[in-house]
């Protein structure tokens, strides 16, 4: 009797094939008014910088996945962030707290598909609280760690108007600060091809987005390191 053996077929996936997209992040700044207890008045909250971008530095962009946003810093600089830059021009606060679970399960999030480009957000909010960062400020940034005292920023930029031109803000010692980050998933709607070689022979393989319209897209950046 003749023994005929088939092999257990196999898939290969050769590289790292990967689909491509964006990143973005913008900051919104909001301030109210203290009571002698540090609890804000009602009434008193405004926005003192509506939303507007930031850079993504490389530091982050490298990181993405590991340890993003864990602190919010304030500082002083008068030069605009670039994405070399690994921290602010001039750092005088860190925040106090998170509203709100930030960044993590309980961070809002949300899908923009009105138009393009399609892009999915999370939004986390940072509270500087009475006493702390007072004084003339004019830069902000998202670091990457928070161990010790390394603030390398993984994102930031100087505060700017509505124009989007640089632009201080004053925090008085009896006022709040809250700074909101919102981080962009932006979903890529055309396909990547690759070639590749396997013993002497090419292959063309295609990748896209998956899910682009699900409701869970803002959700997708990495849980509780990365924004997200």
């Amino acid at each position: 009797m003749v023994n005929i053996i088939i092999p257990k077929p196999k898939i290969i996936v050769p590289g790292h094939m990967t689909m491509k997209g964006d990143f973005a992040a913008y900051i919104k700044i909001e301030k109210a008014k203290c009571d002698s207890e540090g609890n804000e008045i009602e009434g008193t909250r405004h926005t003192v910088a509506p939303w507007f971008k930031n850079t993504i530095t490389d530091i982050g962009l490298n990181a993405k996945g590991t340890e993003w946003g864990l602190r919010c810093v304030l500082g002083t600089g008068a030069s605009p962030i670039t994405t070399s830059h690994t921290n602010l021009g001039n750092m005088v606060a860190l925040h106090n707290s998170k509203v709100g679970d930030s960044f993590y399960n309980g961070s809002p999030y949300g899908l923009v598909t009105t138009s393009t480009p399609y892009y999915g957000w999370k939004r986390g909010t940072y509270r500087f609280d009475a006493g702390n960062g007072t004084g003339t400020l004019s830069e902000v940034g998202l670091t990457i760690t928070s161990s010790g005292a390394d603030y390398s920023i993984a994102m930031g930029s100087l505060i700017k108007d509505n124009l989007g031109n640089p632009t201080t803000i004053t925090k008085n010692a009896d006022e709040l600060l809250d700074i909101s980050y919102e981080v962009r998933l932006y979903a890529k709607m055309t396909d990547d091809t690759y070639i590749v070689n396997i013993n002497g022979i090419d292959y063309t393989f295609t990748t896209r987005a998956q899910c682009t319209d699900a409701g869970q897209w803002g959700n997708r950046i990495p849980e509780g390191t990365y924004p997200g």
